[in-house]
């Protein structure tokens, strides 16, 4: 393998740097899937163009305003990795351990959260950063910022925790209901109440003056649309999808049957549908989404499948959840108030700032934590099974 080659003269903070992302892109880690990475990629980068060209002369554009449907993404990923990791380490061991899962979450997403708080409120000591408010803090930490966002829209420097919270919601409900039961009564419950959740938000946010809508926050359709209550439908549906795959009559009949442009075919359909829904989260365009997955992780051919695999489509989805959280520090700045960051806030200057903090963030904080939590559950007794490495 060749190395990198630095220009003369790079050393220190940012020829670390690029070479901990030219190893990273030249030898993917094992045990990951490369297709999930790129969708990964697809998601953020949406979300990307959502934030960086909010004030730009091109927000206008449908596809500059799709970042909420890149978060969807995001939350179909999770339920199908979730599920899938469950899955393959009760086929190894027939039990599950929700105490391994749990401590190792909690060293996935906790220090990342830490370190993006305490930058904000360092900040906050010595920048203007106008709609800061201690408050967000309590609520970003415990994860219940999504509900605290539908009361109060204030914050823009963490409204993006409100998608974090959801998950953490999910992930402390799914794995116990996944432990007790088989993969008939999950793979029932998560298509039901993934339709029940998709029927109960139409109704809520046409019908916000009904007798439960009024004890519910969100003045908003958008802003009742943060609640956990209102979307679970797609973390569900990912979690269907993965248990629908596990069966080998299922991937047989998408590989006979799916043609390898099917992606392509299905993202012209969520776009057409996302035309007539106004661009909010429905049923359809989930299970779009999950077709989509589907048959980029079954049939493996195509542009599409091309290029999800591609090294840089799954180096960004790698570095996703750090880039995710980031990226609101650069990009996005309160209403009718200049970036506290100077031209670290500007286009495109800020999008460079992103990845390079995001890349710093995870090669030097990220991927060393979740390797010291994998080290401490084994020590604890915990070791884990689970082949799948998200």
């Amino acid at each position: 393998m060749r190395k990198l080659a630095l220009p003369v003269g790079e050393s220190g903070f940012f020829a670390l740097l690029l070479q901990a992302i030219y190893r990273n892109m030249a030898n993917p880690q094992e045990r990951r899937i490369r297709t999930i990475d790129g969708w990964r990629g697809v998601a953020i980068l949406l979300v990307l163009a959502d934030h960086a060209l909010h004030d730009t002369r091109f927000n206008t554009q449908p596809w500059a305003n799709l970042g909420c449907r890149g978060v969807d993404v995001f939350f179909v990923i999770s339920g199908y990795i979730i599920t899938l990791r469950f899955l393959v380490e009760r086929e190894k061991t027939t039990t599950l351990s929700l105490g391994n899962f749990y401590f190792r979450r909690a060293f996935r997403i906790l220090p990342l959260v830490f370190a993006y708080l305490t930058t904000i409120c360092t900040l906050s000591l010595f920048l203007n950063l106008v709609d800061f408010h201690q408050s967000e803090l309590w609520g970003s930490l415990f994860f219940y910022r999504n509900y605290e966002q539908a009361v109060h829209p204030l914050g823009v420097y963490t409204t993006h925790f409100w998608s974090l919270s959801i998950e953490e919601h999910f992930y402390l409900l799914w794995p116990a209901l996944l432990l007790f039961w088989g993969n008939r009564r999950a793979l029932w419950f998560s298509a039901t109440a993934a339709a029940a959740c998709g029927m109960w938000r139409l109704y809520d946010c046409t019908h916000p003056d009904s007798a439960l809508g009024r004890l519910l926050p969100g003045s908003t359709p958008a802003l009742r649309m943060l609640r956990t209550d209102a979307r679970f439908d797609g973390l569900l549906l990912g979690c269907a999808l993965a248990i629908l795959l596990s069966r080998p009559e299922v991937r047989g009949f998408i590989h006979r049957n799916f043609p390898k442009e099917t992606t392509l075919i299905a993202a012209i359909l969520v776009l057409i549908n996302l035309q007539t829904t106004h661009n909010w989260p429905t049923l359809s365009t989930y299970c779009l989404v999950c077709l989509m997955l589907a048959a980029t992780l079954v049939v493996q051919e195509g542009l599409a499948h091309q290029f999800l695999n591609s090294r840089f489509m799954v180096w960004l989805g790698t570095i996703s959840y750090s880039v995710y959280v980031w990226q609101q520090l650069f990009l996005l700045r309160p209403e009718h108030s200049a970036s506290p960051l100077g031209i670290l806030g500007t286009f495109p200057v800020n999008v460079i700032c992103v990845l390079m903090v995001s890349s710093a963030s995870f090669y030097w904080l990220e991927r060393p934590c979740i390797a010291l939590g994998k080290r401490l559950s084994t020590r604890m007794g915990n070791p884990s099974t689970a082949s799948i490495v998200h």
